[in-house]
């Protein structure tokens, strides 16, 4: 078989649903998915036994609800401890309400010991505590400054040092463009209510001859608006949190791409359309409810996750639930559980010869000359599903799409249409890139691509039960 034909037969033609078997199964438990963290090239093992619960803790700070007073809170904890001379953990209380304004919870080391935040809602649900603001990654750092700069003008070094830096953006980008921003260690996040209020409306950020809907919501574009980010933070948990925006809600970022943190998730409500669980950290969902919203008529991908070959788990999702809006895109049964987030690259060496021959090895990723660097290369994604209730909403015939490329029908056909020059098909493991690449001049080798163990598949998958 040439080369040419060899790539045109990796270009799948049917959507895949891989399944784990239940000797695969037995291997994802909560304490071995959390047990590393760090370098892909020095991993290390630390044990983490996240609450499974909210945890009946009283506050040092109480908050009342308005414009930038939560950030105040975080401020005067902040002070305190500096105070005081000492780290450790401080919780704050949230009053029922809404929180207008950004939050970020920055790292600080006093006397060498880290500060942690657990903040507490203290309605009756997380409905009763909304934190809200519009903020997206096309936003000019000239709009960004006029709007949150008064906000952040008596805060503390380490969280001034992140407004500036990205007051200080021509445009802010989807890593800086959050509500509610963590770099601190072990944070908690308790019965409360995140939500980017950005509507898809910048004209900016559409391509051009694309219409907004009633609404003022345009269907494609550069519109991230992620309502939290964990940048970097490890130990994250959020219980009874319920997060909303559409595209991009959630990123859970690790410290650098060849680096992994962990996050557990409990109870959660979560809803977006694209991409909006996304990002390289481990990250276990326990009874969440995953919500697609289809309103504005975009297509809806569940996850995109960008996790390191060579880190051990990506996201896996335990005994969650997958409900939608109930709009009528919802009905065509598009939606995926995910597409592997082909993060950074500029042109791919998956796809049709000759175009996917001329790229070679390098240490950025660039279109022209045709270049992919490793960041990019082994950004593979790896996302689980297990005893999950699958709406019927979900296209279980291609419930993993390709990056960039046409997209499957309900039947699980490829769509007619171009493979961008970013294409990657989805990869079930690690047999999927070898092959793929084997004739690829500059794969190298291929052989240490991480654990022998899939990076994309369900176990136990069963239908809503009906309501009869």
């Amino acid at each position: 078989m040439t080369a040419a034909c060899l790539n045109d037969w990796a270009l799948r033609h049917h959507g895949i649903r891989p399944m784990l078997t239940q000797a695969e199964a037995a291997q994802v438990t909560l304490s071995e998915v959390l047990r590393r963290a760090g370098p892909v090239s020095a991993l290390r093992d630390d044990p983490w036994d996240p609450p499974r619960d909210v945890p009946d803790l009283a506050p040092a700070i109480t908050v009342a609800p308005g414009d930038g007073t939560l950030q105040r809170a975080v401020e005067e904890a902040i002070a305190r401890a500096r105070t005081a001379g000492q780290g450790g953990r401080v919780v704050i209380g949230l009053a029922p309400g809404t929180y207008r304004g950004l939050l970020y919870l920055p790292q600080v080391e006093i006397n060498g010991t880290p500060l942690s935040f657990t903040l507490i809602g203290l309605g009756t649900t997380p409905a009763d505590i909304t934190l809200a603001e519009s903020i997206d990654a096309e936003m000019p750092g000239t709009e960004y400054l006029a709007r949150f700069d008064a906000q952040f003008a008596k805060a503390s070094p380490e969280t001034r040092a992140i407004h500036d830096h990205i007051g200080a953006r021509r445009t802010l980008s989807t890593h800086l463009s959050s509500v509610v921003r963590i770099e601190a260690p072990e944070t908690q996040l308790y019965n409360l209510t995140i939500r980017n209020t950005y509507g898809c409306s910048r004209p900016e950020a559409t391509p051009e001859g694309i219409r907004a809907d009633a609404q003022g919501r345009f269907p494609c574009g550069q519109h991230q608006a992620v309502a939290l980010l964990s940048a970097g933070a490890d130990r994250l948990t959020l219980g009874h949190v319920h997060l909303s925006s559409w595209q991009d809600t959630l990123y859970l970022q690790s410290p650098d791409k060849a680096s992994t943190s962990r996050s557990y998730l409990f109870g959660c409500d979560i809803e977006g359309d694209v991409d909006f669980i996304f990002g390289q950290a481990t990250a276990w969902f326990e009874g969440c409810e995953i919500r697609a919203r289809g309103d504005r008529d975009a297509h809806c991908w569940l996850t995109a996750p960008a996790t390191h070959a060579r880190t051990p788990w990506g996201f896996v999702f335990h005994r969650c639930r997958l409900t939608h809006d109930g709009s009528p895109r919802m009905a065509q049964r598009r939606t995926n559980l995910g597409r592997q987030w082909f993060e950074g690259v500029k042109a791919s060496p998956y796809g049709q010869a000759p175009e996917a021959h001329r790229v070679s090895r390098g240490a950025i990723s660039e279109a022209e000359p045709p270049t992919i660097s490793d960041a990019s290369l082994f950004s593979v994604g790896k996302c689980l599903w297990l005893d999950c209730v699958m709406g019927d909403h979900i296209n279980l015939n291609a419930p993993w799409d390709d990056w960039s490329g046409p997209g499957y029908a309900a039947s699980g056909a490829l769509c007619d249409g171009p493979r961008q020059p970013r294409y990657r098909p989805p990869q079930a493991g690690p047999a999927d890139m070898a092959r793929f690449l084997r004739d690829w001049a500059g794969a190298g080798d291929l052989s240490d691509l991480g654990p022998d163990f899939p990076w994309l598949g369900e176990w136990q998958s069963h239908p809503p039960e009906d309501p009869a």
